[in-house]
């Protein structure tokens, strides 16, 4: 008798997969010294600071005829003076978790300078390049975790480090066309019908916001796709798109109870900075820690799900053959 029927390959669960990323950290727990350094850096080197920009054209809209409520968010948005340090907030592709940004430290006993950025031109230029400074670190750190999970002990030569960093941002220059593409003609068509009616075009690109969230939802495992499985831009972010689809709550619970974990140990952080600089070095290496164990269970999620799903495959085609008949 044929049964075109395929047997159902479940991975593990999310509390194994976590646990496995933290076992493959503990065998090489030397890997937080990423993290670490990279902490040790953003608390003493001199911030980077938009704050002359800022006020240049803060200045220029307090020469503009703007109404009431208008003119007293720009003079706020002056007077705010908060040191905007784009190393750390203006870099979205830093992927190690640092620590330095979401807590407020004590000052650094090296103390820490400013340099000011002025012109547009220079802001743009400094964003690139702390985006493919944070990017490239990502990619050499992330590909020490996946050696880690493998176990395989491969030798880390610069060449590979390279090629992995280039596929990376491959897949950031692909997910930015795309989410352009499918932002920009949602905008322009929300701007338009704001004209006519004002709830139908906030909704249109209500609409659009939505598609690139999405978007950047099914693309959160693109990277794991590049490190876990030699995968090119294109191909991880199809990956990504895969294990999202079909292991769609799997990768909600993944994402919520990283984001509680992270939260929560957030506060244990800044508790711990309160109580001066040796508090804070202990959360810094905490920090480093729970962050490295947490991307290797992302990893650990995307190989495992992506193995189910090339075993159903195998499976789907063994039984779509069906029995030899003589």
């Amino acid at each position: 008798m044929h049964h075109n029927a395929v047997k159902t390959d479940r991975p593990p669960s999310i509390i194994s997969t976590i646990n496995t990323g933290f076992q493959a950290l503990n065998r090489h727990w030397w890997l937080i010294v990423v993290p670490l350094l990279v902490d040790l850096f953003l608390w003493t080197a001199p911030r980077i600071s938009p704050q002359p920009l800022v006020d240049n054209v803060a200045h220029q809209l307090n020469n503009v005829d703007l109404n009431a409520s208008l003119q007293g968010y720009v003079s706020q948005w002056r007077e705010l003076g908060i040191p905007f340090d784009l190393r750390i907030r203006g870099n979205a592709l830093n992927l190690l978790g640092s620590l330095i940004g979401t807590v407020v430290t004590p000052p650094s006993p090296l103390g820490q300078g400013t340099w000011h950025i002025g012109s547009l031109g220079l802001l743009l230029g400094t964003l690139l390049l702390v985006n493919i400074a944070g990017l490239a670190i990502s990619s050499i750190y992330l590909l020490l975790l996946g050696d880690a999970i493998r176990q395989q002990g491969r030798q880390q030569g610069l060449w590979r480090g390279v090629k992995v960093f280039i596929k990376m941002l491959g897949v950031t220059l692909v997910w930015c066309g795309v989410a352009l593409a499918i932002l920009i003609p949602f905008l322009l068509l929300g701007g338009l019908l704001t004209l006519f009616s004002t709830v139908l075009g906030y909704t249109v690109m209500f609409f659009g916001v939505a598609g690139v969230l999405w978007m950047w939802f099914t693309a959160r495992f693109a990277f794991a796709a590049v490190v876990m499985s030699n995968a090119s831009a294109p191909r991880a972010l199809l990956g990504s798109v895969l294990v999202v689809r079909r292991w769609f709550w799997s990768a909600i619970g993944l994402f919520l109870l990283s984001y509680v974990i992270m939260s929560g140990m957030a506060v244990i952080w800044q508790g711990l900075a309160h109580l001066g600089l040796i508090g804070l070095v202990i959360a810094m290496i905490g920090s480093a820690y729970i962050s490295a164990g947490m991307s290797a269970a992302h990893l650990v999620f995307y190989r495992d799900r992506m193995q189910s799903s090339d075993r159903t495959a195998g499976s789907a085609r063994v039984y779509s053959v069906g029995p030899n008949k003589s």
